[in-house]
């Protein structure tokens, strides 16, 4: 195997691994230490992005690929950094009023 494949691996394990976990404890969990919120973003992923995955290839009639995975996780990215935002959002405004 080449370079440029693990390359693409490590990329693919931090993008549909350890971000999605990261960013699930950190909405789930904001005021728990780190640990405390990777350890459950772990456990989630674990769990959760394959049932999601598996659920959108019945619902597409597709089988499972990395694709597939990618944006499930993808989603679940955007979903994540999207409530992030807004909680951030929303407390900046209430330090201005």
């Amino acid at each position: 195997m080449n370079l440029l494949l693990y390359a693409w691996y490590l990329f693919a394990l931090f993008y549909a691994f350890l971000l999605p976990a990261w960013l699930l404890g950190k909405v789930l969990y904001p005021q728990h230490r780190q640990a405390v919120r990777m350890s459950v973003g772990l456990a989630l992923v674990v769990t959760v992005l394959p049932v999601m995955t598996f659920g959108l290839s019945m619902l597409l009639s597709t089988h499972l690929s990395e694709t597939l995975l990618l944006v499930v996780a993808s989603l679940c990215n955007v979903g994540c950094a999207a409530v992030l935002a807004a909680r951030f959002r929303k407390r900046t405004r209430a330090l201005e009023e």
